[in-house]
């Protein structure tokens, strides 16, 4: 193990301590009243505001059947109850043997969450036999959670797109996965192709091409600051009042509104799939 990769490991370990973030696939049933509570609380500003819970249900879930897949990354954070839930929302284009994550962070996600989460993704990415590469696109005022995110994982620095977004110059950087290469796996193995990993919630490809034309505001970047919106949605005003810019106010609001009204985030869901 070369010294680099040694400290890289052990920066690792300092980060994540005794916990790690968690990857996994997007459950609208169980996810839906948090992603809801976000949104009020303005984490997904490309969003209109003013969104019913269905209308945003029905946005969200458009948005997941357009991509390849759909991950929450789960943390430690202290306004939940069992002390850890979503931090942030990634959605997946698969290109086969490429994939591009875009993430929204939600409100209550720290800068050290922040950084957890995006240091779990990118280790999950290298190491799994599903991806070839992971490409992740930035914007100039995000390139400092990648530059650091450099310290814990072999990320690497891939260039500048000078305006390569509506928004401004796109920065580039890449971290190989554990895919096995079809002109490798035929030389090792003797046998033309390779045969796609299953598990992961990653394998579904797009049919060509990235899902917006180039200079098209893309819906988010994999960074804290990647999209803009306000707050929406309906609820009581003084409950919504009362909680108005507190974090945990407004998840345990989230979680009240769901029992005492049947789980009306995951039903208005359910009821736009």
């Amino acid at each position: 193990m070369s010294a680099t990769l040694k400290t890289m490991k052990q920066r690792r370990e300092r980060l994540f301590g005794a916990s790690r973030p968690l990857v996994r696939p997007f459950d609208p049933q169980t996810d839906m009243w948090v992603m809801w509570a976000a949104y009020d609380l303005g984490s997904f500003p490309a969003i209109p505001q003013g969104l019913t819970i269905k209308e945003f249900g029905a946005l969200v879930m458009a948005q997941v059947g357009s991509r390849s897949s759909c991950l929450v990354i789960e943390d430690d954070c202290k306004y939940f109850k069992s002390g850890r839930g979503p931090a942030c929302f990634v959605a997946v284009d698969n290109y086969g043997w490429r994939i591009e994550p875009h993430a929204d962070f939600f409100m209550w996600s720290t800068k050290r969450m922040t950084l957890r989460c995006v240091v779990a993704f990118l280790q999950m990415a290298r190491y799994s036999k599903e991806i070839g590469v992971c490409v992740v696109r930035s914007l100039a005022k995000s390139t400092n959670l990648f530059k650091h995110a450099q310290r814990y994982v072999m990320l690497k620095d891939c260039g500048r797109i000078e305006m390569g977004d509506a928004r401004g110059d796109e920065f580039l950087f890449s971290i190989k996965g554990s895919r096995q290469s079809a002109i490798l796996g035929a030389k090792n193995a003797g046998t033309d192709g390779i045969g796609r990993g299953t598990g992961s919630g990653l394998q579904r490809e797009r049919d060509g091409g990235r899902s917006a034309p180039p200079g098209e505001e893309r819906d988010s970047e994999f960074s804290r600051d990647s999209v803009s919106g306000e707050r929406g949605g309906e609820g009581d005003g003084a409950e919504r009042s009362a909680s108005r810019g507190n974090p945990r106010g407004r998840v345990r609001a989230a979680a009240a509104r769901e029992t005492e009204a049947g789980v009306e985030a995951a039903g208005a869901t359910a009821g736009v799939m």
